[in-house]
Formats: structure tokens, C-alpha cells, sequence
């Protein structure tokens, strides 16, 4: 889906902007992390906002089935299987393996209460790219719920980050 994302770019920039921030929440962070790899217009992205991303599909599948109980080895297997069957290249789909690639300014905003996407993902890339990378975590904050959490300081944050990218 980066295409889309790319093309909606572009329209961006044939309106007269000279660069971007792009925002996502959830899947829409892998789609960013995406096009931040494949698109030739990454280099106009001023800045990336990602709330509770989707960085690492074989981590958030690791995750969801070790809440479930069930075995490393069963979950193995149904990657392997869905692999297989639905064409699934896991490594292309774990976005942390290049982010040595990336150049923008990132914004994260993480619950640490996430049932969905574990924020160990996000805190590994604040820790792979301290350079880039600014990580805030909300207690208590279930799954992209940081400004329902904590309103002010997920606007305060935003706007921080905002002011910064777009000098």
C-alpha cells in the first residue's frame, strides 16, 4: 500500500509543498516504513509520526499467540505454513532489520498497556536509531489510545516534534 501513499505524496508536492510529514497509526506505521524504504520521494518527508506502529509483523504475530499460549514452536510453524500458503516474506515485512536506512526525524508514540502491537517493537527502534528516534510511552495507554490517555501531552508532543521537523 505504499504506492498509494507514495501517489498521495507526490499530489502533495504538484500542490506546492515542499516537503511532508507523514502520520500513522498501527498498520499505517508499516505502510510509512514502507514507502520510507522503497519510494523515491522519501528523501521529502521532513518528519514521521507513528502511534503504536506496525513495525515488525512477525513480532506482533509472535506477540498475539504468546498471549494466547500458544507454544514458540506452534507459532513457527503457522508462520512457516502462512508463509507457504499466502506468500508471506516475514524478514520483508520486519521493518527494524534496515533502519539503519532511514533519515527522517521519527515521532513514537507507544501505550506500554498495548494488546495489539508490543511496545518492546517501538523501544527497539528508539534504541537502534537514538539519532532520529524520539519515543514517548503512555502508562496505562491500551492500543493507539496515548492521546485519549493523555491528551496534553500527546499534543504537546506533536506539536514539539512539528515545530522542530519544519524549520
Amino acid at each position: 500500500e505504499w504506492e498509494e501513499l507514495e501517489s498521495a505524496v507526490q499530489l502533495t508536492l504538484d500542490q506546492g509543498a515542499s516537503d511532508v510529514v507523514l502520520m500513522g497509526h498501527s498498520f499505517g506505521g508499516g505502510v510509512i516504513a514502507s514507502f520510507l524504504y522503497r519510494s523515491a520521494l522519501r528523501h521529502r518527508v521532513a518528519g514521521v509520526i507513528l502511534d503504536s506502529p506496525m513495525l515488525d509483523l512477525g513480532a506482533v504475530t509472535d506477540f498475539g499467540a504468546k498471549k494466547k499460549g500458544l507454544p514458540i514452536f506452534v507459532t513457527g510453524l503457522a508462520k512457516w505454513i502462512a508463509g507457504w500458503r499466502f506468500d508471506i516474506d516475514w524478514g520483508a515485512l520486519n521493518y527494524l532489520d534496515r533502519a539503519d536506512e532511514l533519515s527522517a526525524p521519527i515521532l513514537l508514540l507507544h501505550g506500554d498497556a498495548d494488546e495489539s502491537i508490543p511496545i518492546s517493537v517501538s523501544e527497539r527502534l528508539a534504541r537502534m536509531r537514538p539519532d532520529i528516534v524520539t519515543l514517548v510511552k503512555f502508562i496505562g495507554s491500551p492500543h493507539v489510545s496515548g492521546w485519549n490517555s493523555c491528551r496534553e501531552t500527546y499534543e504537546s508532543e506533536v506539536r514539539k516534534f512539528l515545530r522542530w521537523v519544519a524549520k
